[in-house]
């Protein structure tokens, strides 16, 4: 019909499907991720030593990725190996799939803790 109009742009497309029902993008993950951030602020109490591990690991490999490898704190720093360790362990995860573990564990967290 418009042989010369442009295109939309692809997250146009991808953000509704023929019933022009939102779906879940990757912008709306990103989103979600950055709202888990100040929610896990506001818990009524912390979380324990591992969910703040599991809360960390998951941010740095959203954010950063994979751990640098010979970057392991020295072994009296017991708080900054236990956070690598953490941290290595989701070696491989992609950003997104972090990003929704995130996410996924702040919404337990807010149940648990309120």
């Amino acid at each position: 019909m418009f042989k010369n109009a442009p295109a939309p742009p692809e997250h146009f497309l991808a953000t509704f499907d023929s019933r022009a029902r939102a779906i879940k993008r990757p912008m709306a993950l990103a989103d979600e991720f950055t709202a888990a951030q100040s929610r896990v602020l506001e818990l009524s109490r912390p979380p324990s030593t591992d969910e703040m591990l599991e809360l960390y690991a998951l941010y740095k490999q959203a954010t950063v990725g994979d751990a640098a490898s010979g970057k392991r704190p020295g072994m009296l720093d017991f708080k900054g190996r236990a956070k690598y360790d953490a941290w290595a362990e989701r070696k491989g995860m992609s950003g997104e799939a972090a990003m929704q573990g995130y996410v996924d564990l702040v919404a337990t967290l807010a149940k648990k803790y309120g």
